[in-house]
């Protein structure tokens, strides 16, 4: 559905808020969308308010530098898109993806006396019965809710994430507003349907508003402390239910040390090298066996316990795999291994529903690809490296991958820079191996080949029950005459046209030869009228056969088939 912002019926909040969104762009040199999108005939303002728009700040500054700037200063929800468009690397260039993660996430706190009645409209109930302690001040604060350290009527010590006050108005303002001028841009902007900026609009929308519901990232959590539970060196911070609902989250208060904190680590004991490999098998257990994963594994969100165990903090960005692509995203690794770039061609066009008709010319390019790394070593490999280089090779064949397939990428390319600031020495392909084999090991076990030889008989078994009706249906009409074979032949149209245009040359070379040899007779017989002793008659067949001659040796020079 189009988000027209006619629709809204042109609200006072909603028309400024448009006209805010724009200003910021103007301001930051963007201020050709206004022409290019013939804003103006959709809000009541006049192209004066653009032409008279502020000087462009940062004129210094390159294109992606000042969209970064402009969603900045428009706030969470712009953030939150660049942030998401940022994760695709099929949307955007190195460099403009590169200055989208740079984006910040923080904005001045609001008042504590704000949190404070959000929570007691949450739950009906003041805090100062909710909680025995709830801090004054909060200990961290972002665009979309701040966190309060607080302690429960029992005792425990807890974190209480507070969603910010009329947020969720805000984010559906600009929500209506964005698919409003991604339809603009379809619309007006040439090649930028390839882009799809509604499918953009509409995948962020989904995305957002999970995030402003707290109960669905507090549900993400328990599935990840179910599925981690023989998984001892991760801990996934404990949910208190009774004290979390839509805008409110409340978790176990967790004691630890910023895996940033190298210095911090090595004060406590602990080795950094250790720590690194820690972080990468949880990650890697989460993608390879469970099938959904941290989708934001940067430093700000993984703790340390004091015990040596991960923890991540913030839960608000999960990815997931279906386990088919968990088995193509297991046979690129095993091409990677075995250098067989016809392995990982044909997986690539597998996973994007493509036709293996290209196979070659991709096989090609990821040969060469992999010959550019066949004489690094593999303390010296980088698959983060490797990984950017081949998304760019899906991105520049046109393949559209699995969403869920780039956030994996991202996020193993994001995990490798983490553990390589923990351990310069960190060696990530020796810690996908070990997951990697298990795997082959799994997909081919006796039980698992039986189970898909047993579904794969189920899906045959409804086409085997109808078969025989279905020959029967045939035979009956062969009897009655009444079978019918359509073919279509393809390829054949330039060998039709070229008969077509001889036949027609052929047959009006035969009628000036008529007109030829009719004429001739006509002159000889001195048939009247005459003009100057010649029969009239006979000088109009000649004149007549002059102009068919002239047409057709035109034709057959120019080689035009128009002779119909």
């Amino acid at each position: 559905m189009i988000r027209n912002i006619r629709r809204l019926g042109k609200t006072y909040r909603n028309v400024n808020r448009f006209r805010e969104i724009l200003s910021v762009f103007v301001k930051h040199g963007f201020g050709d969308l206004s022409d290019k999108l013939h804003l103006d005939k959709y809000l009541d303002m006049g192209t004066k308010y653009f032409r008279m728009a502020p000087r462009v700040l940062g004129p210094h500054l390159t294109r992606p530098e000042r969209f970064r700037m402009a969603l900045e200063e428009l706030g969470p929800t712009f953030i939150k898109l660049g942030q998401m468009v940022g994760n695709r690397p099929d949307l955007l260039s190195p460099e403009w993806a590169a200055e989208l993660e740079k984006l910040q996430d923080s904005v001045p706190p609001f008042p504590t006396q704000e949190a404070k009645a959000v929570v007691a409209a949450q739950f009906g109930k003041p805090v100062e019965t909710l909680f025995r302690v709830f801090g004054e001040a909060p200990i961290a604060s972002a665009s979309m809710a701040q966190v309060y350290k607080a302690e429960l009527l029992t005792g425990e010590k807890v974190a209480i994430k507070v969603q910010r006050p009329g947020i969720e108005d805000l984010v559906k303002v600009d929500l209506e507003i964005m698919f409003h001028l991604a339809f603009l841009l379809e619309k007006y902007v040439q090649g930028m349907d390839v882009l799809n900026p509604m499918g953009i609009c509409e995948e962020f929308e989904r995305t957002i508003l999970k995030e402003l519901d707290f109960s669905l990232e507090a549900s993400q959590m328990e599935r990840f402390a179910q599925a981690s539970l023989d998984l001892s060196i991760f801990y996934v911070p404990k949910v208190h239910r009774a004290y979390t609902s839509r805008m409110v989250l409340a978790l176990e208060w967790i004691d630890g040390l910023k895996v940033s904190n190298l210095e911090g680590i090595r004060h406590a004991g602990m080795d950094p090298g250790r720590i690194a490999a820690d972080l990468s098998q949880v990650l890697l257990h989460q993608v390879f066996n469970q099938g959904f994963f941290h989708a934001d594994p940067h430093p700000g969100n993984i703790m340390v316990l004091p015990d040596r165990t991960i923890c991540f903090l913030d839960y608000g960005m999960v990815g997931s795999l279906s386990p088919s692509h968990r088995e193509r995203l297991l046979e690129i690794l095993v091409g990677v291994a075995g250098q067989d770039a016809g392995r990982i061609a044909k997986t690539l066009l597998q996973l994007a529903f493509q036709p293996t008709d290209i196979v070659e010319d991709l096989e090609f390019q990821v040969g060469e690809l992999l010959e550019a790394y066949s004489f690094v070593t593999l303390k010296d490999f980088r698959i983060g490296e490797f990984l950017n280089r081949l998304i760019r090779l899906i991105i520049n064949n046109r393949l559209r991958m699995p969403p869920g397939f780039y956030l994996m990428l991202k996020a193993i390319v994001t995990l490798e820079g983490v553990a390589r600031r923990l351990d310069p020495e960190f060696d990530m392909v020796e810690t996908i191996k070990p997951f990697a084999k298990q795997a082959m090991k799994e997909r081919l076990r006796p039980d698992r080949l039986a189970k898909d030889m047993y579904y794969g008989a189920l899906d045959l078994t409804p086409m085997l029950k109808e078969f025989p009706a279905q020959a029967r249906d045939i035979l009956g009409l062969i009897k009655r005459g009444k079978l019918r074979i359509e073919f279509k032949h393809q390829g054949l149209e330039p060998i039709l046209k070229t008969h077509e245009r001889m036949m027609t040359r052929l047959v009006f070379a035969l009628v000036l030869a008529s007109l030829i040899i009719g004429s001739s007779l006509v002159v000889l017989s001195g048939i009247p009228p005459k003009w100057y002793g010649v029969p009239v008659i006979g000088v109009a067949g000649f004149l007549s056969a002059a102009f068919v001659g002239f047409w057709l040796l035109v034709s057959i020079i120019l080689r035009k088939g128009s002779w119909k």
